[in-house]
């Protein structure tokens, strides 16, 4: 699985990065893993295309000591698709981006 990690993270870290994710993705059901939803103007020609399958979301995963942003775009309601995939670079960016917000709104040191 491709996927953009941040490592090292200090413990006192860890409960105001899962502030930060109740705030701004879904709870998945599993603890430490939750899901972030694509806008519409993100999704590509065939998951716009796929209604059905929305929303478009990727995981992001708290571990012990690391953070994990995965770089795959799943369907909300079907396990397997053809709209599901790796993510196209502007969904890249646009995960790379919520990373990147989420250490300058946190502060964190990684």
């Amino acid at each position: 699985m491709k996927q953009y990690v941040l490592d090292e993270i200090a413990r006192p870290d860890l409960e105001r990065i899962k502030a930060y994710l109740d705030g701004k993705a879904k709870p998945s059901g599993l603890e430490g893993l939750w899901w972030v939803e694509l806008t519409g103007e993100l999704l590509s020609d065939e998951q716009s295309s796929h209604p059905e399958c929305q929303p478009h979301r990727f995981a992001v995963e708290l571990g012990r000591t690391s953070l994990r942003f995965e770089l795959f775009i799943r369907s909300n309601r079907h396990l397997r698709c053809s709209c599901a995939g790796y993510a196209n670079e502007p969904q890249r960016a646009w995960i790379l981006h919520f990373a990147d917000r989420l250490v300058e709104d946190l502060q964190l040191r990684t």
